[in-house]
């Protein structure tokens, strides 16, 4: 009964004015008191108008709010659940309250995976034997880790895009990359110069890409497994 608070007062104001019409068209047929009838379905209708129209606006505020705190990975904040009144709205503000919280469980499980993965990752990246170089396509650098840097003779980690391509032998290098991550976005090996832009820090070296994509097929990061060749 108190969750169909709405449907009920939509039906009745339909009813009191469907009524009130009817009586109006049929009232010079009648003594007064049916104006009195008349008048208090018209009150009648209009606080049920008033009910509804009040309750939707309200909670159509509340969930624009709390939408725009969604969509800016803010969880934490959910709709206040109206004390006094127990309606379809009502029910509607809890189960929002609820999805906000099963919301707020992901998003700490998400953070938390995505911490250990990194940790895990940077664990590997540092301490693995093997040269490997992280290509971020977004950021437009190379990661180089201590492996790698040892067969350079470097101690720069970070070096970006527009600095390897400013070297006259990073030509090869360059389209061989390219070819990786953005015409064929395949696994590719093969032996290039690679020079850095740090005097005496050329090498011919064998490299393995793989080329990471997200959803839409666009590489955001390859993984560049380098040894002297």
């Amino acid at each position: 009964m108190r969750t169909n608070l709405i449907k009920i007062f939509w039906l009745s104001l339909l009813v009191c004015l469907s009524l009130g019409y009817y009586l109006l068209f049929r009232m010079y047929r009648f003594s007064g008191p049916l104006y009195e009838v008349l008048l208090a379905l018209f009150v009648l209708a209009v606080i049920f108008w008033l009910y509804i129209a009040i309750r939707v606006l309200i909670v159509r505020k509340k969930i624009v709010l709390v939408l725009k705190r969604i969509l800016f990975n803010e969880y934490e904040t959910g709709i206040r659940v109206s004390e006094r009144i127990d309606d379809e709205v009502t029910h509607l503000e809890r189960l929002i309250n609820r999805t906000c919280e099963q919301l707020r469980v992901y998003d700490a499980l998400r953070v938390e995976r995505i911490d250990l993965i990194s940790r895990a990752m940077d664990t590997v990246y540092h301490h693995i034997q093997e040269g490997i170089i992280i290509a971020d396509l977004e950021k437009k650098n190379l990661r180089a880790n201590p492996a790698a840097r040892e067969i350079f003779g470097i101690e720069q980690e970070t070096i970006t895009f527009e600095s390897i391509e400013k070297q006259e032998r990073n030509r090869d290098f360059m389209e061989f990359f390219k070819n990786a991550v953005e015409r064929e976005k395949i696994l590719k090996e093969g032996v290039v110069t690679l020079q850095m832009p740090i005097r005496n820090a050329s090498r011919q070296v064998a490299l393995k890409i793989f080329p990471l994509k997200d959803k839409e097929e666009t590489v955001k990061l390859a993984v560049i497994f380098i040894r002297n060749a």
